[in-house]
């Protein structure tokens, strides 16, 4: 059952309700460590790992996180509070982050009686994410576009293009993308967020693709989700 949400007054009441705000339903199968480091008026490094349907928490830093995330105190308190969108404070550069984009979408459900807002909850938030999830060191050489075309509650078409070791994303459609992706945008949020497997998915006719498969195969790598 969900708890109800009493929201965190500062970082160290956030990190020490972590544990008991955990939701091990929502964190099935998980393996990730999650490692915070805050400046400002909180200043300090934080680990929180989940594991074996548990979650521990201890001040200080790991060596080979499964994602890194660097804020401000006072950034992170107003995130958790639903006071700063997520993905907004992201994108506009108020907190960054590195290493798997998958657990910084999921993290929301698993702590959901922390949080105010569960992370990134739409393909809008998604988009807007993923040229800071793009890892150019994974996509050397590349020169693809990526056609999404979504169904459903979030119906609408996006264009990702990575070259050059970039990425850019924009609403619309274009002329000749290497790979055109058609879901349901409910589909392929849960597919984001791992709720779904993105093969077992694909095979069960959830969403349909055209064009270069290589590319579908690759895309996992280039924005961390893997």
């Amino acid at each position: 059952m969900t708890q109800e949400r009493q929201l965190p007054n500062s970082i160290q009441e956030a990190m020490e309700r972590t544990p008991e705000a955990f939701e091990p339903q929502n964190a099935q199968g998980v393996n990730a460590t999650i490692q915070y480091n805050f400046t400002g008026d909180e200043a300090g490094s934080w680990v929180v790992k989940v594991a074996d349907g548990k979650c521990i928490v201890e001040q200080g830093q790991t060596d080979g996180a499964t994602l890194t995330i660097d804020a401000p105190s006072d950034v992170w308190l107003k995130v958790l509070r639903g006071e700063l969108d997520g993905a907004t404070a992201l994108g506009d550069g108020q907190y960054s982050y590195y290493g798997n984009m998958a657990t910084l979408m999921q993290m929301g459900r698993w702590f959901g009686s922390l949080m105010a807002s569960g992370g990134v909850s739409s393909i809008r938030d998604a988009m807007r994410l993923t040229p800071e999830a793009f890892r150019p060191d994974r996509a050397a050489g590349v020169n693809a576009t990526i056609q999404y075309n979504f169904t459903g509650d979030e119906a609408g078409s996006w264009v990702v293009k990575v070259a050059d070791g970039k990425c850019t994303v924009d609403e619309g459609e274009a002329e000749s993308p290497t790979v055109t992706i058609n879901a349901p945008s409910e589909v392929w949020l849960k597919i984001l967020r791992r709720e779904v497997d993105g093969a077992t998915a694909f095979m069960s006719g959830q969403f349909t693709f055209t064009g270069d498969m290589g590319v579908l195969m690759q895309m996992e790598s280039w924005f961390g989700l893997n």
